[in-house]
């Protein structure tokens, strides 16, 4: 896919692959905007109206305009393939932050503890954005927790979980996240609210 066309952008290299789909870091853009583009997997545009509901349906992101959440900026389908793309963030995520170095291992002039208050507080606050607008997360899990180089926590893919075909309950943890990150609920069929998303931050933050 890398040098090929979505929309009005052109995919760079690959920066991150999932089980909803793809991300490529776009090369080129119009108005000169550093994007990330994710193409949907077959798998995750299952229902027979996704094709025709989901550019619309991800409008409701434009809502949000935080600086601790990614920006939304276009989904469509080009090419028999459902993308969006987002704001672009130079540096890492959190599952990749974790896997590389211990999680009480101190920053320079930075002990852990505060290293994990400062991010907290950040996602408290993007998600009090997303909420006051009514808009829940759905999928909080340490991959979708970026971690700009200047230390700028922010949140991806808020509220997609919601327009892309449910998983099974059998899907394996490696499957939609980690499955230890969502709230009971999520299992029993119970609606999905605020306080799921509380639970799964507090899950990323343990």
């Amino acid at each position: 896919m890398t040098g090929g066309r979505v929309g009005n952008w052109i995919l760079g290299e690959e920066i991150g692959r999932g089980s909803l789909g793809t991300t490529y870091r776009d090369r080129s853009t119009e108005d000169g905007r550093a994007a990330a583009v994710k193409i949907l997997t077959p798998d995750s545009t299952r229902p027979p109206d996704f094709w025709q509901s989901f550019p619309a349906a991800m409008l409701f992101l434009q809502r949000l305009n935080h600086p601790n959440i990614a920006r939304f900026y276009e989904s469509g389908v080009s090419g028999g393939m459902a993308f969006y793309a987002s704001e672009f963030v130079d540096g890492t995520n959190l599952a990749t932050t974790l896997r590389n170095r211990p999680r009480k291992q101190d920053e320079p002039g930075l002990s852990w503890t505060d290293h994990l208050l400062r991010i907290a507080v950040q996602l408290a606050r993007a998600l009090r954005h997303g909420h006051h607008r009514s808009i829940l997360h759905r999928s909080i899990q340490p991959a979708n927790v970026l971690l700009a180089v200047d230390g700028t926590v922010k949140l991806t893919d808020f509220g997609v979980d919601k327009l892309l075909s449910p998983p099974p309950l059998s899907l394996s943890a490696d499957a939609w996240g980690t499955i230890g990150f969502l709230a009971p609920e999520y299992f029993t069929g119970k609606p999905y609210t605020k306080r799921s998303d509380l639970y799964a931050l507090g899950g990323v933050l343990y």
